[in-house]
């Protein structure tokens, strides 16, 4: 539970997940998530309250001796459509 919210009270705005082509929108009204418009990110931008907060996240691992990974999405797969209460 969040800043005191009772969980058996309905958010003013539900979380709504849309699809465009293959990118996927996560809108819960004051947090957007874009993942897969772009499949070199993991996620394509997060914006908060209307200001974009971050673009392009992209996961990489170097080991020890120096060898680099790079996570790649291959696919954004909707399972549940909203709105979500």
């Amino acid at each position: 539970m969040l800043n005191g919210a009772n969980p058996q009270e309905t958010p003013p705005n539900p979380v709504r997940v849309t699809r465009t082509g293959n990118a996927v929108q996560i809108d819960t009204g004051s947090l957007k998530l874009l993942m897969g418009a772009d499949m070199s990110a993991l996620v394509d931008s997060i914006t908060v309250n209307g200001m974009e907060t971050a673009q392009k996240i992209v996961g990489r691992l170097t080991t020890t001796d120096g060898e680099t990974f790079r996570a790649l999405c291959d696919e954004v797969k909707v399972v549940d459509q909203g709105p979500y209460a």
